[in-house]
């Protein structure tokens, strides 16, 4: 009876390991959610947030100082959208992103999208000084490999580097 009450919502994907998001990724960066900003698409039927992330490293590719990153979903004008698997960014977070290019018109803004939804970000916390890149999936269920919870920034930007190399 409570499963009829309670829908459950998720987004089924496949999973990327480390080396197939480094590979779907034209840009993969560490850095600081400076803005987040949700907005109206043109036919005025969804919102989009649109986050400034500062490069504080970038690891593959040449990305610039600063990226724009686009995704589905936000809150604006009293209404909330959610994409089941997308993770939005937050202002002042600091980050891992595996980010591919999203097409464009001649002479509209580079942008960005996060890599597999919600497996293409880490948010980067630290712990008596140690800084651990962390997977969240809320929403998100993974068909064959999926990303470790937990892992040592320094082993995962170490890891992603070999592979560019490569």
């Amino acid at each position: 009876m409570i499963g009829a009450l309670f829908g459950i919502f998720l987004t089924v994907i496949t999973g990327y390991d480390t080396k197939g998001l480094v590979e779907a990724a034209d840009v993969v960066v560490h850095g600081q959610v400076l803005e987040a900003r949700s907005r109206w698409d043109a036919a005025h039927r969804r919102i989009l947030t649109e986050s400034r992330v500062q490069v504080a490293a970038p690891w593959k590719g040449t990305p610039g100082r600063e990226v724009l990153v686009r995704q589905l979903g936000g809150s604006l004008d009293g209404i909330g959208m959610r994409v089941m698997g997308e993770s939005l960014l937050r202002e002042g977070t600091e980050v891992v992103l595996f980010l591919a290019e999203i097409p464009r018109a001649p002479k509209a803004q580079l942008a960005y999208r996060l890599v597999g939804m919600a497996m293409g970000k880490r948010e980067v916390v630290r712990v008596r000084g140690q800084a651990f890149a962390v997977f969240g999936a809320a929403g998100l269920e993974i068909k064959g490999e999926a990303p470790a919870a937990s892992e040592p920034l320094e082993a995962l930007s170490s890891r992603v580097r070999s592979l560019v190399q490569r």
